[in-house]
């Protein structure tokens, strides 16, 4: 059989180190390659000694290289680095230790030795990272006051009455209701009106509405003298705590925002809540409302044709500017930090002041009557407010509007400055335009 038709011996890999070892005598193991002749025939330049006799049966010269590659060992005798294996067949392998040689370090080497970093890099990292640092600072500082002036904005503690209509000698009873859409949870007292012979009385039922940060018995607009005031010329008074004031459920300022949906809840409660003194439901529902409480009963009024007449005495036209101009008075940061300040309270509590616009709404309250009144010395609300208001109020159709200026009188201070001539003018609005069939 031909050298080429034996059998591969069956490879181990090698367990030790590799041994020179004795080449067979007439192995050819370690002989130079011939060259290659391209004149040569078919069967290469070993063609003819692979050949059998008579020159038929020629073996192809790719497989002239048999008798080279086929060894003497037979195939399950093999023993790694014995004398089947010649020296020099495989390459020696690397040491995984460091090269001792002094050449070129080995890839493994490369990566684990430590890379010389450049001075010029070193400083464009530090540059780099102080020009962050001097980013970020600012921008976390600039966020952090925000939200804390937001917070100081939006919470404040509660301020509880500490007086009651009994000290006017008037009947009441506290009453509970939610606020419509968030049910927020309001307090407040239900004021029956007096009429002729002492009669109690719910026909003509009056909202009022306090400021901001006050409550239903405010003294320093007198609040509650007003509303005893108007129980004793006849009307029945809902006076109540909005959300986050007196001893309602705490709850975000937000101007008006949130707030309108207090002023609809009362609305809720009148109609058919479980109102006290069995007087049944009333026959016809008015709103005032002061300062906030006032913005704030003309978005609700807007709303709800079931309030049938509004006084607004010292309402905002728009919140935003008079945020714009008390934030950065009150918190003594820049004017820059009220976007900011707005941003933060839009994020935590939902409040989207620019929506907080009366001046925008007060026209889909027509045909329904409305007055304005206002101090001629109110610096916090300018007079252009009022203005502003009724030129709006009159784009409605069929708007019946009027308007007061109280001379000598300042933020929320017509009633004390005018008086009797106050509650006279707003109870003769009511008795007009709340008429009883």
């Amino acid at each position: 059989m031909p050298p080429y038709a034996q059998s591969a011996p069956e490879y181990v890999p090698p367990l030790t180190a590799k041994t020179p070892i004795a080449i067979s005598p007439g192995s050819n193991w370690g002989a130079p390659a011939p060259s290659y002749d391209p004149g040569a025939d078919a069967y290469g330049a070993y063609g003819a000694q692979f050949a059998p006799q008579g020159g038929q049966g020629r073996t192809p010269a790719s497989l002239a290289h048999a008798e080279n590659s086929a060894s003497v060992v037979h195939a399950g005798n093999y023993v790694p680095g014995g004398a089947g294996e010649p020296y020099g067949a495989r390459p020696p392998e690397p040491s995984l230790t460091s090269s001792s040689a002094g050449g070129a370090p080995y890839f493994w080497e490369a990566e684990a030795r430590p890379r010389p970093v450049s001075r010029i890099a070193t400083l464009a990292r530090w540059v780099m990272t102080l020009a962050l640092l001097c980013v970020s600072l600012p921008s976390f500082a600039y966020a952090g006051m925000s939200v804390y002036v937001a917070n100081n904005l939006i919470y404040a503690p509660q301020v509880v009455p500490t007086s009651t209509p009994a000290a006017y000698g008037l009947k009441f009873q506290d009453v509970s209701f939610v606020s419509r859409t968030d049910h927020v949870g309001l307090q407040g007292w239900f004021i029956p009106g007096v009429g002729p012979k002492g009669a109690l009385t719910d026909t003509r039922t009056i909202i009022v509405v306090h400021g901001m940060r006050t409550n239903r018995a405010d003294p320093g607009v007198g609040l509650l003298s007003f509303s005893a005031a108007l129980a004793k010329a006849g009307f029945a008074v809902l006076a109540f705590d909005m959300r986050g004031s007196g001893l309602s459920q705490a709850a975000p300022l937000s101007l008006g925002y949130y707030e309108q949906r207090d002023v609809l809840g009362a609305v809720d409660f009148l109609q058919s809540g479980n109102l006290p003194f069995h007087l049944g439901s009333p026959k016809v529902i008015g709103g005032w409302g002061v300062s906030m409480g006032a913005a704030t009963l003309l978005l609700a009024a807007a709303q709800d044709p079931a309030i049938h007449a509004v006084v607004a005495d010292s309402a905002y036209s728009d919140a935003l500017p008079l945020l714009e101009r008390e934030i950065p008075k009150r918190s003594g940061l820049p004017a820059w930090f009220t976007p900011g300040v707005l941003r933060a309270a839009q994020t935590l509590y939902g409040i989207d002041f620019a929506a907080v616009r009366p001046v925008a709404v007060v026209a889909k309250i027509a045909p329904r009557p409305i007055l304005f009144i206002q101090g001629a010395d109110d610096t916090y609300i300018p007079t252009s407010d009022m203005t502003a208001l009724a030129q709006a109020a009159q784009q409605g159709s069929g708007a019946q509007v009027s308007t007061w200026l109280v001379p000598g009188a300042t933020h929320a201070q017509a009633y004390k400055v005018a008086g009797k001539t106050y509650v006279d003018k707003v109870v003769a609005f009511f008795t007009t335009n709340l008429p009883v069939a």
